[in-house]
């Protein structure tokens, strides 16, 4: 295990006032996006529920129990910070929905996105312009795991076992576990190959012309499974162990967070994989700031992971490992 110390590449400092960090993501230009709140967010019921699905003596014996709120307890204002030279802010105003996702498809085209279950609030996915006005609404389907755009403007949606399976119709926009669509909600493509997936844990979209999926399916023996798409055509599906929600790739390798339980205690780890014919272990990792805690990931895209804690955001990329080897 190699520890490693990371500096932020952004401080929530720099921003004139105190904000909630919902998510980051990246854009359809590569630059950073942070989706903020300028109140506390309130988007999650929580409760702790006897852990039934324990299986082994090192799992916890209770759990989070977790219900989506989509309306706020009042009106709730958003900031999306686009990094870069010159960070640009566009603000979304009283608002009474919990948006879970915001960024940036277009040159003047923002993407805000919340997850719902219920078919009063079906179009989950808002496009306005900078100034907030409404260019476009539709529905992505419910359960969203992650939502990732490319610079054809496109948005690759993955879904959790919840949107799949669905209510009493599993013909819903999520039971795929992954679909792409456009910036006027036609779906330009639709994951229909082996194995079957019941729920997309993670993706990575590398470029306009490749998508990484990490699937838990009950097709395989594993029941997890690593899959590259290209040219929207399933080119490659290896069987593995890892159930990761975040996934960096670049010539052959993968960097996964691996989860596990040690003493009842979660355990986050990384995992440097070598993918050919078959899956080699390189190295393992743990990223952590200056003052010495642990960092999470919030995101994963092309060979980059990215964290947050503490009002700052932090990064690595598989080449920059390359030295740890």
């Amino acid at each position: 295990m190699v520890n490693i110390t990371l500096n932020p590449i952004f401080d929530s400092l720099e921003i004139p006032r105190d904000l909630v960090f919902i998510r980051s993501c990246l854009g359809y230009d590569g630059k950073v996006n942070i989706l903020f709140a300028e109140s506390k967010y309130d988007c999650i019921e929580e409760k702790k529920i006897i852990n039934f699905l324990k299986s082994s003596e090192n799992d916890p014996e209770y759990r989070i129990w977790k219900k989506f709120k989509i309306c706020p307890s009042s009106p709730q204002n958003y900031w999306l910070l686009i990094l870069g030279d010159d960070t640009k802010i566009v603000k979304l105003l009283n608002q009474n929905i919990n948006y879970t996702h915001g960024l940036q498809i277009d040159h003047d085209k923002y993407c805000f996105i919340y997850h719902t279950f219920d078919e009063n609030f079906d179009k989950n996915l808002k496009i306005t312009t900078d100034s907030g006005k409404i260019l476009n609404e539709f529905s992505i389907g419910r359960g969203i795991n992650d939502v990732q755009t490319n610079k054809n403007h496109e948005l690759w949606v993955s879904y959790s076992d919840d949107g799949i399976y669905y209510g009493p119709s599993k013909n819903t926009l999520a039971c795929s576990g992954l679909n792409c669509f456009d910036a006027f909600g036609n779906i330009t493509y639709k994951y229909k190959n082996w194995p079957k997936i019941d729920e997309c844990n993670s993706i990575n979209v590398v470029s306009e012309e490749e998508t990484l999926i990490n699937i838990y399916s009950a097709s395989v023996k594993s029941w997890y499974a690593f899959g590259k798409i290209s040219q929207r055509k399933n080119k490659k599906i290896i069987e593995w162990e890892y159930s990761t929600r975040f996934l960096a790739y670049s010539e052959n390798k993968v960097l996964v967070q691996r989860i596990h339980y040690k003493e009842k205690k979660e355990i986050k780890n990384y995992i440097l994989l070598k993918i050919n014919e078959k899956i080699e272990e390189m190295n393992s990792y743990e990223f952590i700031n200056n003052e010495g805690k642990l960092l999470s990931c919030t995101h994963a895209q092309y060979d980059t992971l990215y964290f947050w804690e503490s009002g700052k955001l932090y990064k690595i990329s598989i080449n920059e490992l390359e030295k740890y080897l």
